[in-house]
């Protein structure tokens, strides 16, 4: 699997692997492949409860080296393995577009502004264009106002 290692290592240092690689981790005795793979400094991001396959297997993983990345699996109609997705936990730079210019631009930011993309967060609603044809009965329940009850 790694025969290039060392020449693929001296062009980049961070590198994922990802793909079907055909063995089931959620069975311990396989677990000599994680063992195999963190010899070549990658470890597993998958989390080892979930499955990537439609017959409940889990098959397909993403081992990296890189910092902050997590990886899950998208639910698929069309193949039997589910997609497997990747995305860096941690945003260093912000891409702003100028109305004005059109150009793009990055932006640094402080990192504590940053609000996590797994909180909730209350979107605003203007209750006058929102529900116009709508009666307020108390601040949360609205009706239809051509509805006769």
């Amino acid at each position: 699997m790694f025969q290039y290692y060392p020449e693929v290592l001296a062009i980049c240092e961070n590198i994922i692997v990802v793909g079907d690689i055909n063995i089931d981790l959620k069975i311990k005795t396989n677990h000599k492949f994680i063992k195999y793979m963190e010899s070549f400094r990658r470890t597993l991001i998958n989390k080892l409860s979930k499955s990537s396959t439609h017959a409940k297997t889990q098959i397909d993983y993403c081992f990296n080296n890189v910092n902050d990345l997590k990886s899950d699996y998208f639910e698929s109609l069309t193949s039997f393995h589910k997609p497997i997705w990747i995305r860096k936990h941690e945003i260093v730079t912000q891409f702003l577009v100028d109305e004005n210019e059109r150009s793009r631009t990055d932006t640094p930011f402080n990192l504590e502004d940053l609000r996590i993309d797994d909180q909730f967060n209350m979107m605003e609603i203007d209750e006058e264009s929102s529900f116009e044809g709508h009666e307020m009965i108390d601040g949360n329940e609205q009706i239809h106002k051509g509805y006769a009850f």
